[in-house]
C-alpha cells in the first residue's frame, strides 16, 4: 500500500472527523426515529424492530432515513421478509449512497437468536449477520467502519 502524503493524510483525517461528528450529533435523533419506526413494523409475533441511519452521498451531503422490519407470517422467510437493517442498507444502495456512516436499531430485548447469549440488548439476527457479510464482500455503502448502535424498545 502506497504511503500517503501529508496533505492526503490531513484530508482523509478531516473527512473521517466530519463523518464522526455528523454521526455523534445525529445519534439522539436517530434513536427517536428508530423507536418511532417500530410502530410501522409488520411482525407476525409482535417483534417490532425499527432502524434509522445516517449515510453520505457521493457529493458529501449527509442523509437520514428509517425503516421497519417485515415478517408477516411464521415459517421460512419469503422474498418480502426483511429486517429493518436490511431495508436501511437497500435504501442506501438505491439512493447511491457512498457510505452508511451509522445505523441505530431499536428492538425488544431478547437473547441472541443463534447462540442464545443474552447481551442485555438485541443485536443483529443471524439473517442480518449473513446479509451484512454478503454486502461487505460485495462492496457498496455498508463498510467495516459503519457504526451500529442497538437500543431496547
Amino acid at each position: 500500500m502506497p504511503q500517503l502524503g501529508t496533505k492526503q493524510r490531513r484530508r482523509r483525517n478531516r473527512a473521517l472527523k466530519d463523518k464522526l461528528l455528523h454521526w455523534y450529533k445525529a445519534v439522539p435523533k436517530l434513536v427517536d426515529e428508530a423507536l418511532a419506526a417500530t410502530a410501522r413494523a409488520q411482525s407476525w409475533r409482535g417483534f417490532n424492530v425499527g432502524s434509522a441511519s445516517i449515510s453520505m452521498l457521493p457529493n458529501g451531503a449527509f442523509v437520514t432515513f428509517d425503516a421497519a422490519n417485515v415478517k408477516k407470517a411464521e415459517g421460512p422467510r419469503t422474498e418480502g421478509d426483511l429486517c429493518a437493517e436490511m431495508h436501511i442498507v437497500r435504501q442506501a444502495e438505491q439512493m447511491g449512497c457512498e457510505e452508511i456512516v451509522g445505523i441505530v436499531t431499536a428492538a425488544p430485548h431478547q437473547p441472541d437468536d443463534f447462540s442464545g447469549i443474552d447481551l442485555g440488548v438485541t443485536t443483529l439476527c443471524v439473517y442480518c449477520r449473513k446479509f451484512v457479510r454478503e454486502r461487505l464482500e460485495k462492496g457498496g455503502p455498508l463498510k467495516p467502519t459503519t457504526r451500529l448502535l442497538f437500543v431496547n424498545s
